[in-house]
């Protein structure tokens, strides 16, 4: 079958590629389309894959915008067995007296000339000791499950609130950060974000091999003469597909375990960070506080996320005993549903090898007349609205090389 653009991906990024290329074909391995940006439905029971929502308001499309609600972000920190404000920066203040002390006093003796070479060094010099072991390393280590100092710093800018001395020291700002405000559907689930048309996506259809010199991409179902083709898969699964794979490219996975439980909510955040190590999850947040109608009325949503590389660790129990330490579940037995989601790719590490090998791939594959994009397209760490944009600069390119209409 021959096909001018062919899509590998019907996540977030190749459903706007493909909302910008009419004609394209877009090829998807799984049952469903969105991604990670898709909802598991059950009855009146709604679960994204972990936290999903759209940090940007920016958007042209008017027509997303009339689905959407902008929400205040309510976010927490669980440490020193109380929850406190987020960013940990301005609100470490009632903590214990040792660890204020160790914040304030790390923060004024920083090394403000202190040479940057990865994360580690980066919290040293812009915020200290303190603040770094009690909670910038805890946290960030047991995300990506990888040392601060193996770590790059040139992913921060864009998510590390940019704070003064007189914020940090005396406290009390909480809406600062790229996501101080958010928006999610109106309609239960965040993939009513999406816009596609099953008939325009192969569902269930594995990409096996890209013979990149004759521009044809095999299917365990079938094959396809391209001219060009685009991928929002993961960057080292693209090029293994093309018989030039990669290695160094490191991530750690997800495995996100959601609860609905009968009662009312226990909190009205939206999340909450997790940096002590003696809970499994770094993060825990609350659907249901962002839209109500994510269950029956009568009942609330938890979702768990746990990172881990290579072998799963996954103690239910314990995991339980936690929330429940954290006042977030009453009862186990008020537990009515369960339902568990395992991420492969969860989070891109940004180790020091990862931007120039990145770069490598992208030009190999421009040459080959093949297109990257997205979060585990470009390998990166990004939210949703950004893929949006990408994918939109990725159409449009490719439209330019074919002369298509722009």
């Amino acid at each position: 079958m021959d096909k001018r653009v062919i899509i590998l991906g019907a996540g977030v990024s190749g459903l706007t590629m493909k909302n910008e290329m009419d004609d394209a074909l877009i090829i998807e391995k799984n049952e469903f389309a969105g991604g990670l940006c898709h909802t598991f439905r059950f009855d009146e029971f709604h679960f994204d894959c972990t936290g999903h929502y759209l940090h940007s308001d920016k958007s042209k499309d008017k027509e997303l915008k009339k689905k959407m609600k902008k929400i205040k972000r309510k976010a927490k920190i669980f440490i020193e067995n109380r929850f406190i404000d987020y960013p940990f920066q301005t609100h470490f203040h009632s903590l214990k007296k040792n660890t204020v002390r160790e914040c304030i006093e790390g923060f004024m003796d920083r090394d403000k000339t202190k040479e940057v070479k990865n994360l580690k060094d980066w919290v040293m010099k812009y915020y200290g000791k303190g603040i770094g072991e009690h909670f910038m390393f805890p946290y960030n280590e047991k995300l990506w499950r990888t040392p601060s100092g193996r770590i790059s710093y040139d992913w921060m800018s864009s998510f590390i609130p940019n704070l003064t001395d007189d914020e940090v020291l005396h406290g009390g700002k909480s809406s600062v950060g790229y996501n101080s405000f958010f928006h999610y559907p109106k309609s239960p689930g965040f993939d009513n974000i999406l816009k596609f048309n099953d008939k325009d996506i192969n569902l269930k259809e594995k990409a096996v091999k890209i013979d990149v010199s004759k521009k044809i991409l095999y299917t365990d179902k079938s094959d396809y003469k391209y001219d060009f083709l685009a991928s929002s898969i993961p960057l080292p699964e693209l090029m293994k597909l093309t018989g030039n794979p990669v290695n160094g490219l490191e991530y750690t996975s997800v495995y996100n375990v959601n609860l609905a439980v009968k009662g009312e909510s226990p909190a009205d955040f939206h999340w909450v960070y997790v940096p002590e190590n003696k809970y499994r999850f770094y993060r825990v947040g609350i659907p249901s506080n962002a839209n109500k109608l994510m269950c029956p009325k009568g009942h609330y949503l938890l979702s768990a996320e746990i990172s881990y590389r290579g072998k799963r660790n996954l103690k239910y129990e314990e995991m339980i005993e936690s929330l429940k330490s954290m006042k977030l579940l009453k009862d186990k037995k008020k537990i009515v549903m369960r339902f568990d989601i395992d991420i492969k790719y969860g989070y891109v590490i940004y180790n020091m090898t990862r931007k120039d090998k990145v770069e490598s791939c992208v030009k190999y594959l421009s040459e080959k007349s093949i297109y990257t994009s997205g979060r585990y397209g470009l390998w990166e760490y990004s939210f949703v609205s950004q893929d949006i944009i990408n994918a939109i600069k990725t159409a449009k390119a490719i439209k330019e090389k074919t002369k298509w209409r722009v």
